[in-house]
């Protein structure tokens, strides 16, 4: 009786502690929505994915492309107009790479260094064009990435009013190059910005562009 008892105690052991050898779980069924081109038509084609590790996805708007065979791996609300708040800098880097000369210093305003952020600049300030990507890309200065867009804007002629309007113009005009043609630009940096007493976001984009 004994060794049964013992037995028994040991099973309850080996179960409350979870050291019995058990089956691995079956991986989660992780639902996507691919998106494939036909012809000119796009068609939402439903799919399964198994994967090995729990799987959740929290941003909003989602898609995954393989470059290499053009498959969608990956789509969630891609063409929902979303804020793209600093993803906008890309942009204005893109045209500073374009426009400005290497070999360029771009000073810091007094304008530009009230923009949102303390990013320790002083205006009469000079960046060299590699530092002010840098500043961007890095820290995602709002005060740089003004700067930048006011000597761009110089550039092409336009006095101290219309500098930052004609480089937000430029961006727009790129984006629809780049056939990015659901996105939109107010401001170089994608601040927030007051028009009719009410706060929008500087850039509007979505996932799949």
């Amino acid at each position: 009786i004994w060794h049964f008892l013992l037995a028994g105690f040991f099973l309850v052991f080996l179960l409350n502690f979870r050291v019995w050898p058990i089956s691995p779980p079956r991986p989660p069924v992780f639902e996507i929505y691919a998106i494939k081109d036909s012809g000119e038509n796009k068609k939402a084609v439903r799919t399964q994915a198994l994967l090995g590790l729990e799987t959740k996805l929290e941003a909003k708007s989602a898609y995954v492309l393989d470059l290499k065979s053009g498959e969608v791996l990956l789509e969630k609300d891609s063409f929902f107009r979303r804020p793209l708040a600093s993803l906008t800098k890309l942009l204005t880097v893109l045209i500073v790479e374009e426009q400005v000369k290497d070999d360029a210093f771009i000073p810091i305003s007094l304008e530009a260094v009230r923009q949102d952020g303390d990013d320790k600049l002083r205006a009469g300030d000079a960046l060299s064009k590699r530092d002010l990507i840098d500043f961007m890309l890095v820290a995602s200065s709002n005060d740089v990435a003004y700067a930048a867009a006011e000597y761009v804007g110089s550039l092409s002629g336009e006095n101290s009013n219309g500098r930052v309007s004609r480089f937000v113009a430029m961006m727009n005009e790129r984006a629809k190059e780049l056939g990015l043609l659901d996105a939109s630009f107010l401001n170089p940096h994608g601040l927030e910005q007051v028009i009719n007493f009410r706060e929008i976001p500087g850039a509007y984009g979505n996932a799949f562009d």
